[in-house]
């Protein structure tokens, strides 16, 4: 098995959005910043892995774009929130575009983060079918950054032993990627 980790992060929304572009094509109309983000820099998983991974999203809050077309629907206009809008603040419809982007054949799966994280990827990783890879993403949507750890069990390398992360540990995007960079540097790419 390999681990491979990589971030990106990026200066505003216009850049993003012009990456998206390069990267995947068709975009999916309507996507909120949350999903942009996941499906641009979760799409570099797509060199490597192959289609036999289950993807685990984990991110900092929900979508606050579409939070507050939500709250704005319901509470302000008095209307049902439209039907996009619902099923992105699950979080559901994120993990959806970049699996469908993927063409994945595992399990799709998305949670809250918390400094707990490494603790919960052990767990996983441990559950997982020896044959399926495995790809993590780690989004931060106010920052516009994602980190990404993959997990290839079709290539030899040293695996390490995830690190414990301190509950004191900052979980936004410069706290955790230091955290990556003081413990699991040797697994780095390069992007």
């Amino acid at each position: 098995m390999q681990l491979s980790i990589y971030w990106e992060q990026y200066k505003d929304s216009a850049s993003l959005q012009k990456r998206l572009k390069e990267r995947v094509t068709p975009v999916p109309r309507r996507l909120n910043t949350l999903s942009k983000l996941c499906l641009c820099s979760g799409s570099l998983a797509n060199d490597s892995l192959g289609q036999n991974i289950n993807l685990h999203i984990f991110f900092d809050k929900l979508s606050i774009e579409t939070m507050d077309s939500l709250i704005k629907d319901i509470y302000l206009k008095k209307q049902h929130p439209m039907p996009m809008t619902f099923v992105n603040i699950l979080g559901n419809a994120t993990a959806f575009y970049l699996a469908q982007h993927l063409k994945i054949n595992g399990s799709c799966q998305f949670g809250g983060l918390s400094s707990a994280v490494f603790e919960e990827i052990k767990l996983l990783e441990a559950s997982q079918n020896s044959n399926t890879s495995s790809l993590y993403g780690i989004l931060f949507e106010d920052e516009l950054a994602s980190i990404w750890l993959s997990f290839d069990k079709t290539k030899e390398g040293l695996v390490p032993s995830l690190p414990t992360a301190p509950d004191s540990l900052k979980m936004d995007f410069e706290g955790v990627k230091a955290f990556i960079t003081e413990h699991l540097t040797d697994f780095l790419r390069n992007l």
